[in-house]
């Protein structure tokens, strides 16, 4: 069924012209798909003398429309109960925003209670209660069974937001008595803007309240629960970071002031980051309020709740009171884990490409290795660990071969990946990267029994992603151009059986160019990767042992320890807060290893090794390489 009332062509009357349906007594029932539209009102409803003072409206799987007024209309005019009911995917459209209007031009002090429930639709549009016309009335509202409403409830009496459904709050609110159920939930924003939500009292029953805010210091805007009243039961918190910057916080971000008995207990819900920090909800001892924090909550000093105590001395108060210590976020951890990894896995010399000889060989030689690094590195600011996994399979070969074997230049490919984990010692949550990519390089040396010097040159592409408990994964790439030049010389200080020992000194000089994407988190946090631009160095001292055999395979084993000297920078600006990770400028690292010549050209070689330095960092390095001559 299809109605569509126009106005009356004389002058309009806002009460008998242009109404949908009008209802003085009884009940309306619009159903079975029905569409009813009214230019001026969809529905007014009037009680007048109406049978048991009572005045019903039902709109089951149905459209009620209005052009100019309200979708649903009360105008108070004797005493009389409203008893108003939209469910099954029905749809209101009210042409001044309101879903539902109760009031008039005049103050009527008729008893006019009103009852609206929504079932299993989502509606657009206020409510609205007009104390100034309904001088003795109330309006109650339901949600149950997936139903919600966008909208500002404006004077409502009660709000009981349950059974799966929600309210979304579009503006400032005010409800006397709130009940949230245990799977309803009050947004009281979307983000666009900062509302805030007055009430009498509220009770919860395990429902969710989710805040827009701001996250900074503790003049961040917000959305905001205020209760006069009167709070009990218990509610979960959300918290959906509206673009900000993270910062310190001393008393906090006022998200829930309580002007009576503060009874409820508030649960923060999933995670609140911004910027570089981490946020968590604690009620204020001293008016009951709830606020966020970006600190950990602390066990209470015992001495502080019960000074008689027999192990407590007198307390003097602090000259110099220490601060909470923000907490950070391990995301913070995984941007800087990536970064390292992004450094390190082109990083390679001579001896990784030639194997473990300085003898000049006639023939082209093709490559490969494979290698795989540990690293665990110091805690962040003393909260964050972090462990880095990388590894990576390179290929190369000659391309030109010279001065009788002595001079090689070739091309070579890397294949690289990197898995990393950040973990809070504060919170426990943590947090996962990983870095996926390739390089192409080439390279050029020259050697002859004693001297080497040796020369790359790589560029690199990767991608990096981040992900967090609770948090949407992020997505970001870096480029890398990586520039070597090493040198090395072999003193000959003995031999053994058929085997010469010499010790050779070696060292490296390595320049990297990074570019990291300036990348916004979903959250608004944006990410910023410091100039990671710099010179690092390898100084280092091989004993050598050189393998000789006439049949068979020889067998060279060495053992070398190397000092690195790091001078890129390795630090993320989180929404201009920077933050570094614990990676020392100087490591110290022991190797050893073996190469083996068979007489057939082929040579293999591999090793083992560890490194430690400032921080607490230590890495466990394994390799393993082929080349075949021809």
């Amino acid at each position: 069924m299809r109605i569509h009332v126009e106005d009356a062509p004389s002058a309009p009357s806002d009460i008998n012209s242009g109404l949908g349906v009008r209802a003085q007594s009884g009940k309306i029932d619009i159903v079975n798909g029905s569409d009813v539209y009214g230019a001026n009102v969809g529905a007014m409803l009037w009680g007048f003398n109406s049978a048991g003072g009572r005045v019903g409206l039902t709109v089951d799987n149905s459209t009620l429309r209005s052009g100019r007024g309200a979708a649903i209309q009360v105008m108070p005019l004797t005493d009389t109960d409203y008893d108003i009911a939209v469910r099954n995917n029905s749809t209101l459209v009210g042409g001044d925003g309101n879903l539902l209007l109760v009031g008039y031009r005049i103050p009527v002090n008729s008893r006019t209670d009103v009852h609206f429930t929504v079932d299993d639709s989502r509606l657009a549009g206020n409510v609205t209660f007009d104390p100034t016309t309904v001088t003795n009335g109330t309006l109650d509202v339901i949600l149950r069974n997936k139903a919600q409403i966008d909208g500002r409830f404006t004077n409502v009496t009660t709000a009981d937001i349950g059974s799966d459904s929600t309210w979304l709050m579009t503006g400032d609110s005010t409800v006397g008595a709130l009940t949230l159920g245990n799977t309803g939930t009050v947004a009281l924003g979307n983000g666009s803007t900062f509302n805030t939500l007055n009430v009498d009292t509220f009770t919860g029953n395990g429902g969710t309240l989710l805040f827009n805010t701001q996250l900074g210091d503790d003049t961040s805007a917000t959305d905001k629960l205020i209760v006069t009243g009167d709070t009990s039961g218990q509610a979960n918190v959300r918290v959906v970071n509206a673009g900000g910057a993270g910062a310190k916080t001393d008393k906090g971000i006022e998200l829930i002031r309580v002007g009576g008995a503060s009874n409820a207990q508030f649960d923060l819900q999933g995670r609140a980051v911004g910027g570089q920090y981490e946020y968590f909800l604690f009620k204020d001892a001293t008016n009951g309020g709830w606020y966020l924090r970006s600190e950990l909550a602390t066990v209470p000093d015992p001495c502080v709740v019960d000074p008689t105590l027999p192990e407590c001395g007198p307390i003097v108060d602090p000259v110099d009171p220490v601060e909470p210590t923000p907490v950070l976020r391990p995301e913070t951890g995984a941007y800087l884990a990536n970064q390292f990894a992004v450094d390190q896995l082109l990083r390679h010399g001579w001896r990784d490409r030639q194997g473990g000889s300085t003898t000049a060989e006639e023939g082209v030689r093709g490559w490969a290795r494979v290698d795989a690094n540990q690293s665990k590195l110091g805690a962040v600011n003393d909260q964050l660990d972090l462990r880095v996994d990388r590894s990576r399979v390179q290929l190369g070969a000659d391309m030109g071969v010279f001065d009788n074997g002595r001079g090689r230049l070739g091309v070579m490919g890397t294949l690289a990946q990197s898995s990393a984990t950040s973990r809070s010692e504060l919170t426990g949550y943590s947090a996962k990267g990983k870095v996926e990519g390739g390089a192409l390089g080439v390279y050029g040396s020259w050697n002859n029994d004693a001297l080497y010097v040796d020369a790359s040159v790589q560029r690199g592409q990767f991608r990096n992603r981040v992900q967090g408990e609770g948090l949407a994964e992020e997505r970001y790439d870096s480029d890398i151009w990586q520039s070597a030049l090493e040198a090395g010389y072999r003193i000959g200080i003995g031999q053994i059986g058929s085997t010469a020992v010499s010790l050779q000194p070696e060292l490296q000089l390595i320049y990297t160019n990074t570019s990291t994407d300036r990348h916004e988190e979903t959250n608004g946090t944006v990410v910023r990767a410091l100039d990671n631009n710099g010179l690092s160095g390898r100084l280092g001292l091989r004993l050598q042992g050189e393998g000789h055999s006439t049949a068979g395979a020889s067998v060279s084993p060495y053992v070398v320890a190397n000092w690195y000297r790091d001078g890129a920078n390795n630090g993320i600006a989180f929404d201009d807060e920077v933050l570094k990770a614990g990676v020392p400028r100087n490591r110290y690292e022991l190797n050893a290893g073996a190469r083996v010549q068979f007489r057939s050209g082929l040579s293999a070689w591999g090793g083992f090794g560890v490194m430690r330095g400032d921080q607490g960092y230590r890495e466990a390095t394994a390799n393993l390489s082929v080349a075949y001559k021809w």
